[in-house]
């Protein structure tokens, strides 16, 4: 793809919209529960295997 020219899109001036940033805390606090359930699975997954070995 050739390059024609440039584009300066600044999102913002230093400080992010109010409505931005609560989107962005809510957003992010949904992802750490997503990565805390997955991990959580993960370790029961790898101590149940260990119990279940030990037998």
């Amino acid at each position: 793809m050739k390059k024609v020219g440039i584009a300066l899109l600044p999102l913002h001036y230093g400080k992010a919209p109010y409505w931005l940033m609560a989107r962005m805390k809510q957003l992010a606090g949904e992802i750490i529960k997503v990565i805390t359930r997955n991990v959580a699975m993960i370790v029961f997954k790898k101590i149940t295997q260990m119990h279940l070995n030990k037998k």
